[in-house]
C-alpha cells in the first residue's frame, strides 16, 4: 500500500522564500551619550542593478532610508539625498537620530535602498534592504555588538530583496517594490517617541 501523503510533487510544495543580493551599502554607527543621538553615516553603495524594463534598464536614482524601530514601532525615518543614475552611488551623508541611552539596546536599524524615479514625481521602487540589531545574523549583528560596545566602526551590509514572488506589487521588475502605498515611504519624519 502506498501513502499518498509521501507522493506531493515539488510543484505542490509551499514555495520557500528567497533572498537576492542586489548590492552592497557601507555605514557607520557611533552613539553619542554627550548628546544624546544615534549616528548613521552612509558612505557609499556599489553594485546596483539597473532598473525599469527590459530592454530599456538605466542606472537607478538611489537614496537610503534609515529608520529606528522599537518593538515593531517606527520612533524615527531619516533619508539621505538622492543620487542621480548611478550603480555606484556616494552619499557621505551623517544622519542624527535623537535616542536616549536607555532605550539604544532594544531598537533595530532597518535601511532600505530605494530608486526614485525623477519623471514619475512619487515613484519609488526599493532596490533592497537589511537589518542591524540584536536580533540580526552575521556582519549585521557584528555592527550591532560595535554599537553597543562604543566600538564605531564602518562596515559593509549586503542589500538583500525578496524574489519577484515573495514581493506583492513588484509587476515582474527585477525584486523590486513599489513603496506608492507602504508607510514611512515620504521623507517626513514621523517621531512616536516620547520622553517621561
Amino acid at each position: 500500500m502506498v501513502d499518498l501523503s509521501m507522493k506531493m510533487s515539488l510543484q505542490e510544495r509551499p514555495a520557500e522564500k528567497a533572498d537576492v543580493h542586489v548590492g552592497d551599502l557601507l555605514l557607520r554607527l557611533r552613539y553619542l551619550p554627550n548628546a544624546g543621538k544615534l549616528s548613521v553615516v552612509i558612505f557609499k553603495a556599489r553594485l546596483f542593478n539597473e532598473v525599469g524594463p527590459e530592454g530599456d534598464k538605466k542606472p537607478p536614482c538611489p537614496y537610503v532610508r534609515v529608520s529606528v524601530l522599537h518593538n515593531g514601532t517606527v520612533l524615527w525615518k531619516r533619508k539621505t539625498s538622492t543620487k542621480q543614475k548611478t550603480c555606484n552611488p556616494a552619499f557621505n551623508q551623517p544622519i542624527n537620530i535623537a535616542l536616549p541611552i536607555n532605550v539604544l539596546s532594544q531598537i533595530a536599524i532597518k535601511v532600505h535602498v530605494i530608486h526614485e524615479a525623477g519623471v514619475r514625481r512619487g515613484y519609488r521602487e526599493v532596490i533592497g534592504s537589511f537589518e542591524i540589531g540584536s536580533r540580526s545574523t552575521g556582519d549585521e549583528l557584528a555592527h550591532w555588538r560595535d554599537l553597543m560596545n562604543n566600538q564605531p566602526q564602518a562596515r559593509w551590509h549586503r542589500v538583500w530583496v525578496k524574489t519577484d514572488s515573495e514581493i506583492p506589487g513588484t509587476s515582474g521588475r527585477s525584486g523590486a517594490s513599489s513603496l506608492s502605498s507602504v508607510p514611512g515611504s515620504s521623507s517626513t519624519t514621523k517621531i512616536l517617541y516620547r520622553r517621561n
